[in-house]
């Protein structure tokens, strides 16, 4: 191909087509005088011939809903736990030994140390689970920062080892919105 400005294809399929060109105004003049563009522009109207003579089945009714219904998130898939085993086990995972670490540099804040302590020995105490948490939040915040600050290889660590968390929750949230 010598053609120094070679058309675009949908120029070409235009020109083919009997219509105007999309992209390039001028595509006409130049397929008529270069002999390359030209040959593309026969070809794709030998390729038009061609496909009007193949036989298709009809489409169907509501196939194009069908593909898109499809596309999207059912209910079942969004409360599968297949599919969210992974990520689910992954957040798991970070969450106990974010736990873990977290304990061990600050076992001196009275009520991080004290909700771990009734995490470990006392497991009777899911009742009261939520309120422990509530109330070693801040301690946990505190310590997560501290430890975080001191030690930066741990805060990249951090941050990579909770993508795909992050990653879980928001397909969680895009499947929210598009089920609405």
């Amino acid at each position: 191909m010598n053609c120094t400005r070679p058309l675009d294809a949908l120029d070409l399929e235009a020109l083919a087509s009997g219509e105007n060109p999309v992209l390039t105004p001028d595509a006409r003049a130049h397929a008529e005088t270069c002999p390359d563009c030209g040959r593309r522009v026969d070809a794709f109207r030998a390729l038009g011939e061609w496909l009007a003579d193949v036989s298709l089945p009809a489409v169907p009714e509501g196939f194009a809903d069908g593909i898109e219904r499809l596309r999207g998130f059912s209910r079942a898939e969004a409360r599968s736990w297949r599919l969210w085993k992974a990520p689910a086990a992954a957040f798991a995972g970070m969450l106990a030994g974010s736990s873990l670490l977290l304990s061990l540099p600050a076992l001196g804040a009275g009520e991080q140390a004290g909700f771990l302590t009734a995490l470990a020995l006392e497991w009777r105490a899911v009742l009261v689970w939520p309120v422990s948490i509530v109330q070693s939040l801040p301690a946990a915040v505190s310590a997560l920062s501290d430890l975080l600050l001191r030690d930066r290889g741990f805060a990249a660590l951090s941050i990579l080892l909770m993508l795909p968390a992050g990653f879980a929750v928001t397909r969680l949230w895009a499947r929210h919105a598009i089920r609405k």
